[in-house]
């Protein structure tokens, strides 16, 4: 029905239609023949008696208001989808709230003019339900008009996020209940109104569908309700719901809530929580060393259920969604088949759990966006972004500030996804580290030391010494959640030594065979290479063939543990 048919023919007799204007008898007098036409203005409907009665009089016999004959609409919005009429507590008409069908609105004065006029909406459906002990607070007039059916309700004119303080008075000593639609938006609604109302509310409770779809309001929930004792039913779930109170931005611990925590292993993902849901680890290393190749074997292995460097456990296949910027097709296919047919993957499983994304051109707050769709649609146990840099934007990457207002919004789809985090990082450029320990590896990322702080677990991707073959992984943050034990002289395997392929076409890693430290002396890899040779062989005569003298073979023997 449209808003001519809703708001005037219906209410009228003998209503034909010609030429584009309509004819019908005017209900402000005896009339027999029609009298009264109708005729569609761009933003208004115009009404003339022929018979000389007022227009006013005419809107007065049809029930209406002067303000209900027009139709403004917003430039570029789409057609009106719906009305709704605020009143204050003498039920005195203030306003008429427009919504069209792109969710925009508009308000109407009671003299038809578009806007507020500088007065305040009231809240809604306020002279039904102010002297009510209980209210329901709802995010929209149509979830408002759904409930209002059988119980006292009301919502805020202005849309989610948006309340007024002269609002709250009107709560003074009552119960209310909010039910907060089931996305972020609807619950910060929710909690920003609970917040409000607390210190002069009887009670204050909220309601959310936390189990069921994005957006879900009280509204689907009626509809996937329509037994007669729904109403009764909404009451008593929040009845038996705790009271509200205010969610605190940073978690507070007791000895005795300490005593009592216990994580729970089905979030852990590989390891020992190593990676593991609502929780981020970083990985880090410098261009050209196979960073990428080593992203792409923890994917593989995580989605096909196969430990990391068969030597981190991975207890079940997961799905994985990779987020990378900086590999073309050709790269990605040689990465992750190869890695795929070393470790013998089932590809039925990678083909099921594993997703990348390239992801180009976009940062910041559109980069959050992009992710919690991707998220969304393919629902991953672990995201992986490769490398996280590419997406904070034109900021300075240096400053706390920017990584922190970057991660906020990544952070919240990773607890509200309740997935695991690998936040994939370049080192500067090169610059001297040999006498970094493994303790503070995990502050080698570029960029400010909050991503280091952020961290739950992290690992490091570095040189062993010079040498070429083999490559060092350090695990600087929580090493315990690798669940690696030193094995030659116990306690927790900080550092773990690994080698590329002799393939460059077919790129993997793999443990290496020799797990000593690398040789940081000058002499030390002759030294090392000539008692392999002649492992009976003097101080002396390894010091004469190797140009040094006895005290430096001492100290390498001695380095080297040979």
């Amino acid at each position: 029905m449209s808003a001519l048919d809703e708001t005037i023919l219906s209410k009228l007799e003998k209503v034909s239609k010609s030429n584009g204007k309509y004819m019908a008898c005017c209900p402000a007098h005896g009339d027999k023949n029609p009298s009264l036409s109708i005729t569609e203005a761009d933003d208004r409907l115009l009404l003339k008696c022929h018979a000389g009665c007022k227009t006013e009089d005419v809107v007065d016999a049809l029930g209406l208001q002067m303000s209900d004959l027009f139709m403004p609409k917003p430039r570029g919005c789409k057609d009106e989808d719906a009305r709704y009429k605020y009143f204050n507590l003498d039920g005195k008409l203030i306003c008429t709230k427009v919504r069209y069908s792109d969710k925009s609105f508009s308000f109407i004065s009671p003299d038809g003019k578009h806007g507020l006029k500088g007065a305040d909406c009231p809240l809604y459906l306020l002279p039904d339900w102010h002297k009510d002990d209980t209210v329901f607070i709802v995010e929209g007039e149509k979830d408002a008009n759904n409930l209002n059916k059988s119980l006292p309700v009301t919502t805020t004119p202005y849309g989610a996020g948006n309340y007024k303080d002269e609002y709250t008075p009107y709560f003074e000593g009552k119960t209310v209940y909010i039910v907060a639609d089931n996305d972020k938006p609807g619950i910060d609604h929710a909690e920003l109104i609970a917040g409000k109302v607390k210190d002069v509310a009887k009670v204050v409770k909220v309601l959310q569908f936390s189990d069921q779809s994005k957006g879900y309001d009280v509204s689907d929930w009626l509809r996937d309700n329509p037994e007669e004792d729904r109403f009764e039913r909404l009451v008593q779930m929040f009845e038996d719901a705790p009271s509200w109170q205010p969610k605190r931005r940073f978690a507070r611990h007791t000895i005795n809530t300490l005593q009592g925590y216990q994580s729970n292993p089905q979030d852990y993902i590989a390891g020992d929580g190593f990676l593991r849901r609502g929780a981020t680890c970083g990985l880090t290393g410098g261009t050209g060393m196979g960073k990428s190749v080593l992203v792409a074997q923890i994917a593989v292995s995580v989605a096909s259920g196969n430990d990391i460097l068969d030597c981190i456990s991975v207890p079940h296949p997961r799905k994985v969604l990779v987020i990378q910027a900086e590999n073309d097709e050709d790269t990605l296919k040689r990465d992750y088949i190869s890695v795929a047919d070393n470790m013998s993957a089932d590809y039925e499983l990678v083909e099921d759990n594993l997703a990348l994304v390239n992801v180009f051109g976009v940062s910041g707050a559109e980069f959050a966006e992009v992710l919690e769709g991707a998220v969304r649609e393919e629902k991953p146990d672990l995201i992986i972004i490769d490398p996280y840099q590419a997406y904070i934007g034109g900021t300075d990457i240096n400053t706390t500030q920017s990584f922190l207002s970057w991660i906020e919004p990544v952070d919240r789809i990773v607890k509200e996804y309740c997935c695991a985090l690998l936040l994939v990082a370049h080192t500067p450029k090169p610059k001297d580290r040999s006498d970094w320990n493994a303790l503070q590896g995990v502050y080698m990322a570029a960029g400010t030391s909050a991503f280091a702080n952020y961290l739950r677990t992290s690992c490091e991707l570095l040189t062993a010494g010079q040498e070429t073959s083999r490559f060092k992984l350090t695990f600087s943050k929580n090493p315990q959640r690798t669940g690696l034990r030193d094995e030659q002289f116990g306690g927790v395997l900080r550092e773990l030594y690994i080698q590329h392929s002799d393939d460059p076409t077919q790129p993997y890693w793999a443990i290496a065979e020799d797990q000593t430290k690398p040789s940081t002396g000058k002499h030390d890899q002759k030294i090392r290479d000539y008692i392999s040779q002649n492992p009976s062989a003097g101080d002396s005569e390894i010091a004469g063939v190797v140009g040094c003298d006895r005290s430096t073979v001492y100290r390498a023997k001695q380095r080297l543990g040979l």
